[in-house]
């Protein structure tokens, strides 16, 4: 071949390299994770799995992930150091869990967990700094939170921005000696809810309870705001200061032993009651029907009663 045109090529072909580049370089390949089926029996869970299966058990150091529309007969179990990740399954048992390293349960689609769910020990959170979190999820017995570990990011119940739907319990709320800070808002629950020893900051906001609401013993700064709560309402022995504002308790409030508590604009539907707590408790605007000690209120008139006639 003429050297010429050996010459104009290789010329040709060094102008495209440096000048345009993206005209021989291949197309960028987005990489995809297929997700895993199911086993029928026990799946030992470490990746992206879906499908319909019985049993899952996240060992120590495996990140487990349901994809949305998983469906589980039995349940799920998570040993020390496991992460588990669920984003709209369905268990048809519960969770159980022994120093998890992170939790992260909610996705678009809604998680349906039709036994109890425990978190016992929670290490860690996922990568990233994100926090541990239960969102948009039915649970239909138990919720146990407890010994959590001050090196753990906080756990997260239903509240924004991690939530963007709350979650429903069946059964009894138990949040206690948990050194994480705890989140637990925007949701719902049919039986009482109890949050007591913790060591982190605690917030409680805007859930509706069918039975009673306690938050006892806890030596961190707690906020109980705007729960709507068909029995009584109970904030008592917190050692670190406490809100309690905006709530609305069926039966009664009573808020003791506190140090440094706020108290305003909580209704109960019989008595109020604050008392003991150091020193005595501010705020306004606090009312009940029966009768109110000792909160900074007023109490609401008996609108029942009957008007004498007029002579």
């Amino acid at each position: 071949m003429d050297t010429r045109v050996l010459a104009i090529a290789a010329a040709l072909v060094l102008a495209l390299a440096t000048q345009a580049p993206s005209v021989l370089a291949a197309p960028a390949v987005t990489a995809h994770v297929a997700a895993t089926p199911l086993s029928s029996g026990t799946t030992q869970c470490d990746g992206v799995y879906e499908g319909a299966g019985k049993v899952v058990h996240v060992a120590t150091g495996a990140i487990c992930t349901l994809a949305a529309g998983a469906t589980l007969t039995s349940g799920v179990r998570v040993e020390h150091g496991g992460s588990l990740v669920v984003e709209g399954a369905t268990i048809g048992g519960g969770l159980d869990t022994t120093d998890p390293k992170a939790i992260q349960i909610g996705g678009s689609q809604r998680t349906v967990i039709k036994g109890g769910v425990q978190i016992s020990g929670l290490e860690g959170g996922p990568s990233g700094g994100a926090d541990n979190f239960i969102c948009n999820a039915s649970i239909g017995s138990f919720l146990i939170v407890n010994r959590s570990v001050a090196a753990a990011a906080p756990m997260v119940i239903g509240g924004k921005p991690d939530c963007q739907a709350g979650v429903s319990i069946g059964g009894n709320l138990e949040i206690f000696g948990n050194a994480n800070a705890i989140d637990v808002s925007n949701s719902s629950g049919r039986l009482s809810w109890i949050l007591t020893n913790n060591f982190a900051p605690l917030l409680v906001e805007s859930n509706r309870l069918g039975a009673d609401l306690m938050v006892s013993t806890n030596r961190s700064k707690v906020s109980v705001l705007s729960n709507r709560v068909h029995g009584t309402v109970t904030v008592n022995s917190n050692s670190r200061g406490a809100v309690v504002s905006a709530n609305s308790a069926g039966r009664d409030l009573a808020v003791e032993g506190d140090v440094k508590v706020e108290v305003s604009a909580n209704h109960a539907g019989r008595y109020a009651t604050c008392a003991h707590n150091r020193p005595a408790a501010t705020g306004a605007g606090n009312t009940a029907r029966k009768s109110i000690r000792g909160c900074p209120a007023h109490q609401l008139p008996r609108t029942h009663a009957r008007r004498r006639p007029i002579a």
